[in-house]
């Protein structure tokens, strides 16, 4: 099916293979006749296998580095990332090559004859398709194409669709739809073509994809797309690099709807990556109201209650800190393409700069957590707003050096982070008991935050990771400030 991109360019001179979980672009390409063949591959142990089977040019990188880095334009581009079998069983999954960025990105690489070609598992309800479909049109607009639904083609078997980019207008793309109609595969979009030309060979009940990605094409031609995506009953809006989650369709208001579709089978539902984090998150809620609210009426029955202002206090900067560490993993997650290395970098980091924090606040005093609370907050909020212009000058950068300036950019919020804990500990709190329920109370609120933010990122973006722990903060500024 991918190989249909390969018919709108015969021979092409060089051909760029992004592989992320696949393998069958590479005879695609050979077979095509291609001179420059290059192989863009994460994982150095197939790298190595695959340079040494095929005896052709592979590099060892993120995909998103390595473009942002590269000045080369290719006749053709094809991205492998085939996604999951089952919607919403990768729902927590990041992945930054079916972003819209990401489209600017392999546009911008293309010739004037250039073809992206993208293959991924065909889901049912429409979902994958239709956000890919979306997130391909905003990236053609957000390049300068004046008529992006010109530069586009859907085509599917029973169970992958593939879509292909051009850089030229299709026109009424013959080619493709000689191929298709060859080798029994169906059309789902195509500028111009009707009801007719579709659900043909691997049929449904109905023209499921075609009938979606043409609302779709129909709201965008009108500037309606805000409200299809609204009233679709699954979230198919594409994908940024705030929100890179392309397993991640369930809408909450709509959850019903979704069961339904699925043919009212509950377990389809609890494969569903989200369900599983809120019924996590509802028991650690409950044990951590068994923790903190049984000793605290105890306590509170024989006067030695900490006070809610200070209570509240541990909780917030509890919370901040656990909102903060996994902003800065999913964040780093673009710049290394690897959630593990990213979590590598950023625990150690965390681990090592808030310990200096901690060690730095047995030397100041009383007056000093205040100060250090609102400095912290100021810090937070130029990360909001400066990181993400610095992201691509970042993956521009050879991988050493991209170590280095996370650790440079992770430093500073996190020595402050260390601080807030011991000096709260020591100038907030006098009696043991207290400190105790201090550690208690951090120590839960660390867990709630923790869980909560994967949901959080999926529904809202990482950058609501950092707006979190900014109210996080900003409460325990308040708390702090109260006699």
């Amino acid at each position: 099916l991918p190989f249909a991109g390969y018919r709108l360019v015969p021979k092409p001179r060089n051909v760029l293979l992004i592989q992320h979980g696949g393998g069958s672009s590479i005879p695609a390409a050979m077979a095509s006749g291609a001179r420059d063949i290059t192989i863009v591959v994460q994982h150095p142990r197939i790298a190595g296998i695959m340079a040494s089977h095929y005896k052709l040019s592979v590099v060892t990188e993120n995909p998103r580095a390595f473009l942002a880095g590269s000045g080369k334009r290719y006749d053709i581009i094809q991205v492998e990332s085939w996604g999951a079998s089952v919607a919403g069983a990768a729902a927590l999954d990041q992945e930054y090559l079916p972003t819209t960025p990401a489209f600017v990105q392999y546009l911008n690489h293309l010739t004037a004859r250039g073809v992206l070609i993208i293959s991924r598992k065909l889901l049912l309800p429409p979902s994958d398709a239709i956000r890919l479909w979306g997130a391909a049109r905003q990236g053609l607009k957000m390049s300068g194409y004046s008529e992006p639904a010109h530069h586009m083609a859907l085509l599917r078997n029973w169970d992958v669709f593939t879509l292909i980019v051009s850089a030229k207008p299709l026109g009424n793309a013959t080619v493709l739809k000689d191929f298709a109609r060859s080798l029994n595969f169906d059309v789902v979009f195509l500028p111009g073509i009707g009801e007719n030309l579709v659900n043909r060979f691997n049929r449904f009940d109905r023209p499921f994809h075609f009938n979606e990605i043409r609302r779709l094409a129909e709201a965008y031609r009108k500037g309606e797309e805000r409200k299809y995506y609204q009233s679709y009953f699954l979230d198919v809006r594409p994908q940024t690099d705030d929100r890179p989650f392309p397993g991640r369709f369930l809408k909450w208001t709509r959850i019903k709807s979704l069961y339904q579709s699925v043919g009212s089978r509950i377990y389809a539902l609890l494969m569903s990556g989200e369900i599983v984090v809120v019924v996590v998150f509802v028991e650690a809620l409950v044990l951590s109201f068994l923790l903190l609210i049984c000793p605290l009426a105890a306590a509170r029955g024989k006067g030695k209650g900490a006070g809610a202002s200070r209570v509240f206090y541990f909780l917030s900067v509890g919370a901040g800190f656990m909102f903060l560490e996994p902003y800065f993993i999913k964040s780093y997650t673009l710049f290394f393409g690897d959630p593990v290395i990213s979590l590598t970098v950023v625990l150690c980091g965390m681990l090592v700069f808030s310990g200096i924090g901690g060690y730095l606040s047995g030397k100041m005093a009383d007056r000093s957590l205040r100060f250090v609370l609102a400095f912290l907050v100021v810090l937070l909020v130029v990360f909001l707003f400066g990181l993400k212009p610095l992201a691509p000058w970042i993956l521009t950068a050879s991988v050493k050096l991209r170590y280095l300036l996370a650790w440079i950019l992770l430093a500073p919020a996190g020595i402050m982070a260390g601080m807030p804990f011991p000096l709260g500990m020591r100038h907030l709190l006098t009696a043991p008991v207290h400190r105790a329920y201090a550690w208690s109370a951090n120590g839960c609120a660390s867990v709630l935050a923790a869980v909560a933010s994967a949901q959080i990122a999926v529904s809202f973006g990482i950058s609501a990771l950092l707006v979190c722990a900014l109210a996080g903060y900003l409460t325990a500024m308040v708390c702090a400030s109260r006699p």
